[in-house]
């Protein structure tokens, strides 16, 4: 860049910097923020799922058992 140009468009070129790095670190704060929920979603998923498979072995056995007996 010219030196004349940086001059006279260096100050508002600052600015604009300074705007896009606000902009992508409220971003950021954003997605972390989301990814932090969606973990928790994924963990409550998870127990969700190994409770409901605990309950279908349940199920099954009590199935069996009645079925064929002990």
């Amino acid at each position: 860049m010219p030196r004349d140009l940086l001059f006279t468009r260096g100050p508002s070129l600052l600015a604009e910097a300074f705007k896009f790095n606000l902009a992508k670190e409220q971003q950021l704060k954003t997605l972390q923020e989301a990814n932090i929920a969606a973990g928790a979603e994924l963990e409550e998923a998870r127990r969700d799922l190994a409770r409901s498979k605990e309950v279908v072995d349940t199920l099954t056995r009590f199935d069996v058992e009645s079925e064929y007996g002990r």
